[in-house]
């Protein structure tokens, strides 16, 4: 079930206290995030982020189900670190994959089409590629024709999107 920011948050705090609390009884346990002030300062910028997102992005949902139904590709981007970008894929980074897809769609779309980046919502306060797309949309002439998107309805995008990009991602199963 999907849980609200502020629930997701106090979880994240209490696995966290939990954790360090009972670093003593495992000592060689190792994880795969950081454990400090940085970490907490990265879900406080999500949470801020999340807000600006919220109002920056005001009717991208409806246009996407609405005008641009059956119009555009859905990108969906992994987490930073995810393992299934580092352990079983060819695509060396969510950036890689963000440049090999906007090259390929400059060349093969269709000018009529639209690519829509897909944040994943946990990795919304580690990292914003914002600045990649741009530079590269407007790189390859495709500026007004790709579109980078956070907290907007999967199952919706997906029902209304054209196609879906995928690197080993759950998300393909639902598409």
């Amino acid at each position: 079930p999907k849980l609200p920011f502020t629930k997701t948050t106090l979880y994240t705090i209490a696995y966290f206290l939990a954790t360090h609390l009972a670093k003593w009884r495992y000592p060689y346990y190792k994880h795969h995030r950081n454990f400090s002030w940085a970490e907490a300062y990265i879900w406080i910028r999500s949470g801020i982020r999340k807000i600006n997102y919220r109002q920056n992005e005001q009717g991208i949902q409806e246009e996407l189900t609405g005008t641009l139904s059956g119009k555009y590709f859905l990108a969906i981007l992994q987490v930073h670190n995810d393992a299934q970008i580092r352990e079983w894929s060819d695509i060396p980074s969510a950036s890689a994959f963000i440049k090999r897809t906007i090259k390929s769609f400059a060349r093969d779309g269709n000018p009529d089409e639209f690519l829509v980046f897909k944040h994943h919502p946990l990795d919304r306060g580690y990292s914003d590629y914002r600045p990649l797309i741009r530079q590269l949309a407007r790189k390859y002439n495709i500026k007004d024709r790709v579109y980078y998107i956070h907290d907007q309805h999967l199952p919706s995008l997906l029902k209304h999107a054209k196609g879906t990009l995928v690197i080993n991602s759950t998300v393909g199963l639902s598409s």
